[in-house]
């Protein structure tokens, strides 16, 4: 699924510039381009093909709802860095 979102999602370009200023405050998301924002930026691409639809919206999300992303980055691997 990611590599054909590579190859054919047209939000790729605004998916890469939007992880790279989302949640910056938050010590998760803080390292650019770390892991924790590739798999961001891999499920995002890959849920912009699987659901063309939908694709990608940007949106304003207050940092509070950071708890939403936890399941889906918890799925790939990633705990939560709140207990540091």
């Amino acid at each position: 699924m990611l590599n054909y979102a590579f190859d054919t999602s047209t939000d790729i370009r605004q998916i890469d510039l939007d992880i790279n200023r989302t949640f910056r405050s938050t010590t998760f998301f803080r390292e650019a381009f770390g892991p924790r924002q590739q798999a961001l930026f891999n499920i995002l691409s890959a849920y912009s093909v699987y659901n063309s639809e939908v694709g990608y919206c940007q949106v304003t999300v207050p940092n509070r709802n950071f708890a939403i992303l936890h399941p889906m980055l918890a799925s790939v691997g990633f705990e939560s860095d709140r207990s540091r």
